[in-house]
């Protein structure tokens, strides 16, 4: 049906064919996607990605030319087969269609705070989730890549954190359809989402943008739309790359090769029988091997064994085109990413399919349909210190003489750990996962200006996980063989929303102009899970289930609804005033009975002051608008059950024996209701020189109240905490963007987009009482966070480094923990008590939160060349380095940095002021690798993310337009900051998320990613 859709669309109805190219008239850059129609019919075509377009007309027709940012031209056929057109600009950002929530805007008329995501400056970004394309993009938009696992996604926030015990990632709507924010996508849930088949994005930022989302908006919202088809003949887009994957130098480990762990081993055993024994010591004394460290040389390099240059290659083909009633868009796309951590990676496999269809002058349908199937090897979070941080001994090798692995790496006095290389090699880690994306929608004029539309739109996800650890590989300080185990997970996710609107448009002769919504919204969500086992395998050679003598697990259900009630009316005069009243209703299963509902309202105007008569006279104003908006979003991002009193399993023992009961495990709180977000927002918008140079200026603040926390209760309720409505948490910034058209001649253009965003947090009510949360664990046990009123939430908390004992004499002085010796670290006494005691001695020692990022692209063309910088960059934030509890431990345990070289020997050999001695108890090592300011690192870069540098081929033959491009992302990065600048918090140690900012603990390499492309059009 599809194809002879495409086929209609080519037969010919007119006298003869009308052939031509549009152009820019002030650059000469060809113009895709112009609307050429014949006046007076509805017969048209778009011109495709080389300008060019071919319709049938007859002589004595005209044909219009128009594209939104350009003076339509309207020009009669005559005699001419052939027509070419230079189209002049216009004010090309004020006519620039924005969407929004549930329709379209121009920009002039948007009063919200609106960002529009470029589509031209991430077009050939090597990246699997459109997501990861935001770096940079838009003011006020924070996209940290933490780690990067092969198809992983970034952590994104609008304008800082604004949730504390609920999710805090924005809101993504695609075409329509806010996807669930529970995903079973095997690394990140907007790689289902094709990047190639997305035609424009835009993120809504204030509480005007996004109350239509209602429960669903306090952080933000994405919205995506994906291609559609266009009329005339089919338009065949073929985009293919291939890339190398690389790790930096800058950002590794620096830890010791394998003569100077030697050497730092000799001297620890030196240091320690002249501090225990008073004696000095001989080569008896020390373990044979560390006895002549230069005999040794490099040894092991862990990291470069468990890392490589990996490959990455996509490829994606689309068809589109139609007939004046019939549109469609067709696409298929590869995506194979390796890993450069040996044995992971990620495939992805995609198809779409959307279809629009006019049934008569009233009736519009369409549909479209994208099932993607991913696959994931290696499940790598990131904080499995054994494959990651390459703290095994250095002097053990990975392989044998006969060239097996060396199953385990231990040399004496070190941690026996399984071989990191083996480890990658041999533990079967596999994911997999299905998921098919169907919007469907009905759209009929009842009278003219107004429409109802009726979507109902799927989301199916289904995914399996497989996991098998054999027996080769041995554990901490235990060597294989080893009993083995294994795990299956299975989940399944379906989500399906039913939208209902009626929509609105009335405009009068005299300047008044108006659009109502009115909108119904029903959505369900319903989740399966099975996880399962296994134990005591028999051997290696099975891996299934079936061959575990002991298997344990269990399946779990869980399901939410959500049912919505919308309105909206946008309101304008004379394109100079503007009023938008927005509100929603949300009733959600998420929340107690008492509390179920929440209703969201938002009121913006605007003031479009150069189109005032008293701004005639003054020309260099191509737009000057004020704008200003108040009103309130939620979250919902909750447990389905957190309202509810749990109930679960518990043994005790009857008559002797053990026997099985229920008892209940949380504690229910029929009141809980949502997390409101209250937000002003003014804001500027000032075009200069027609608009040469646009300039969209926003101060925001914002509260979230009722914020959902998990809080104490007396003991004496059975429990020791409840979630409930509690806290106030504050946002407030500004945020500038700059567009600006630097040079545009026939040859030459330069264009340049820059945004800067300064956003302060504060904590302005916590609990019942108002104590400080304590959040993080680091590896002796204390809390790496706190969060306390009236300062930013979560800052980083520990011992404030005051240098080292250098003497006896100093420490007698103290202050000093018991046992304390020269050469042991010094922390300050915080409480006054004179001793240093953990925790009553921990002070805010970080502010995890940057004083401003910014994002800055350039564009530069020369005749066929084109060239693309994009540049990130943050100031101001603190980063704690905890890899420290690890390559830091001065006990020998572990392979530590070069830097331990240079620790306190002696009063004459003070190192370089930062290094404890080895010697002494345990106590004085373990205060040094805990949470401190001596790891608290100022995290300030400048990343140039990405260079593109493209060649446009002369057309040749039936190839319309062909483009060559090579390309590097994550260039080049410029910090004092020892690790990756952008890990933003860490998994397994006290968990994740907002109460866990500012800890990096060397996640998954960054790689830097060289390509070559090509984007050919028939």
């Amino acid at each position: 049906m599809l194809m002879i859709l495409l086929c209609i669309s080519s037969i010919s109805y007119a006298q003869k064919t009308i052939t031509g190219q549009l152009t820019d008239a002030a650059t000469g850059a060809v113009l895709p996607s112009v609307t050429v129609g014949v006046k007076g019919s509805n017969k048209g075509a778009f011109t495709d990605a080389g300008g060019r377009y071919s319709l049938q007309a007859a002589a004595t027709d005209s044909l219009v030319f128009s594209m939104i940012g350009f003076v339509t031209q309207t020009v009669l056929v005559g005699n001419r087969d052939k027509v070419n057109i230079q189209l002049e600009s216009s004010n090309k950002v004020l006519n620039q269609v924005v969407v929004v929530g549930y329709g379209t805007q121009q920009k002039k008329d948007v009063t919200g705070s609106v960002g529009i995501v470029p589509m031209k400056n991430i077009k050939d970004l090597p990246v699997a989730g459109i997501d990861q394309a935001l770096s940079g993009q838009i003011a006020g938009i924070q996209v940290n890549t933490s780690n990067g696992i092969p198809g992983g996604g970034p952590q994104v926030q609008v304008r800082g954190i604004g949730a504390v015990g609920a999710g805090s990632q924005p809101l993504y709507v695609v075409d329509g359809f806010p996807l669930s924010t529970t995903s079973v996508e095997v690394s990140n849930p907007m790689n289902a989402i094709n990047p190639a088949d997305i035609e424009s994005m835009a993120v809504l930022k204030d509480a005007s943008a996004t109350a239509i989302y209602g429960s669903r908006g306090a952080n933000g919202v994405v919205l995506i739309t994906t291609k559609r088809g266009s009329s005339g003949k089919p338009t065949v887009q073929i985009s293919a790359s291939t890339g190398w994957q690389v790790v930096p130098q800058k950002g590794r480990p620096d830890l010791m090769n394998g003569q100077e762990f030697a050497q730092f081993w000799k001297e620890l055993t030196e240091d320690k029988i002249r501090f225990e024994e008073h004696r000095e010591p001989t080569d008896a004394d020390i373990p044979e091997i560390y006895r002549n460290p230069a005999a040794i040389g490099k040894g092991t390099d862990w990291f470069e064994e468990v890392t490589r240059v990996a490959p990455m290659h996509e490829v994606n083909v689309s068809v589109s085109g139609g007939s004046d009633k019939t549109r469609t868009y067709i696409s298929a796309g590869y995506l194979n990413q390796d890993g450069v951590m040996i044995n992971t990676g990620y495939k992805r496999y995609s198809v779409r399919a959307n279809v629009e269809t006019m049934l008569s002058d009233k009736i519009k349908v369409g549909v479209n349909v994208a099932p993607s199937f991913a696959t994931k090897t290696g499940s790598i979070r990131g904080e499995g210190r054994d494959e990651v941080f390459g703290i095994a001994s250095p002097i053990e090798p990975a392989y044998l003489p006969d060239g097996s692995y060396n199953a385990f790496i231990q040399s004496p006095g070190t941690f026996g750990l399984p071989n990191p290389v083996m480890l990658l090699n041999e533990t079967v880690n596999n994911a997999q996962n299905n998921r098919l994306i169907i919007n469907g929608f009905g759209e009929y004029e009842i009278i003219k200006g107004l429409k109802f539309k009726s979507t109902f739109n799927v989301d199916w996800q289904s995914a399996k996980a497989e996991y098998f650890r054999p027996s080769t590989l041995g554990g901490v300080n235990t060597a294989p063989p080893s009993i083995p185990s294994g795990s299956v997970g299975n989940a399944n996710i379906m989500n399906w929303l039913n939208e209902n609107t009626l929509t609105y448009n009335w405009a009068a002769a005299s300047g008044h102009n108006v659009t109502a919504l009115l909108g119904y919204t029903v959505q369900q969500q319903k989740e399966t899970y099975a996880n399962f086992t296994g134990t005591n395998f028999p051997d290696d050679d099975i891996k299934t289930l079936n061959a575990a003598a002991t298997l344990t697990g269990g399946t779990d259900k869980l399901e939410w609804a959500l049912l919505s009630y919308l309105a909206r009316v946008n309101y304008a005069y004379k394109d100079r005033y503007l009023v938008t009243a927005t509100i929603r209703s949300d009733g959600s299963s998420r929340f107690g009975a008492n509390n179920r509902w929440g209703t969201f309202p938002s009121l913006a105007v605007g003031w479009r002051i150069s189109q005032e008569h008293f701004m005639l006279n003054a020309p260099v104003f191509s737009d000057l608008k004020i704008r200003a908006s108040y009103g309130f979003t939620g979250n919902f991002n909750i447990g389905n059950y957190s309202y509810m009193s749990n109930i679960g399993t518990a043994d005790y023992v009857l008559g002797g024996a053990l026997a099985g009961g229920r008892v209940m495990n949380a504690f229910g709180n029929p009141n809980l209701g949502w997390e409101k977000m209250r937000e002003l927002n003014v804001g500027l918008d000032v075009g200069l020189w027609k608009d040469r140079l646009y300039i969209t200026a926003d101060f925001y603040k914002r509260n979230t109240e009722d914020l959902l926390l998990q809080t104490e209760i007396p003991a004496s309720s059975g429990f020791v905490s409840v979630t409930e409505n509690r806290g106030d948490l504050e946002n407030k910034g500004f945020e500038i963007g700059i567009s600006s058209r630097n040079i545009e001649t026939r040859l030459f253009s330069w264009n340049t987009n820059f945004n800067i965003a300064f956003n302060r947090n504060k904590v302005l009510a916590l609990g019942r009482t108002n104590d400080p949360i304590y959040s993080g664990n680091s590896s002796e046990g204390n809390p790496t966070n706190i969060t306390v009123i009236g300062r930013p939430l979560a800052m980083l908390y520990g011992y404030v480094f005051d240098g080292i004992y250098q003497n006896q004499a100093e420490v007698e002085r103290g202050p000093a923990f018991p046992g304390a010796i020269p050469g042991n670290i010094r922390y300050k006494d915080i409480n006054g008590d004179g001793q240093i005691t953990p925790r009553q001695d921990f002070d805010i020692i970080g502010n995890p939160y940057p004083d401003f990022t910014w994002g800055m692209t350039n564009t530069l063309t020369y005749g066929s060349f084109d060239l693309r910088v994009l540049v990130v960059g943050s100031m101001g934030a603190d980063r704690l380095h905890a890899t420290n509890d690890y390559n830091g431990n001065i006990d020998g345990v572990f392979n530590v940095r070069k830097e331990i070289k240079d620790r306190w020997r002696s009063e004459s050999q003070p190192g370089n002021g930062r290094i404890p001695t080895t010697n002494g108890t345990g106590r004085g090592r373990v205060m040094y690798r805990d949470v401190s300011s001596l790891t608290v690192e100022k995290n300030d870069y400048a990343w140039i993310k990405n260079i593109t540098l493209g060649y446009t081929i002369p057309k040749k033959g039936f190839i319309s337009s062909a483009r060559i491009y090579a390309s590097i992302q994550n260039a080049f990065l410029f910090t004092r900051y020892s690790g990756n600048p952008e890990v933003s918090n860490y998994l397994g140690k006290g968990g994740s998320g907002a109460l866990v900012p500012g800890i990096d603990y060397s996640n998954y390499p960054v790689p830097r990613i060289f390509s070559l492309g090509t984007n050919l059009t028939f």
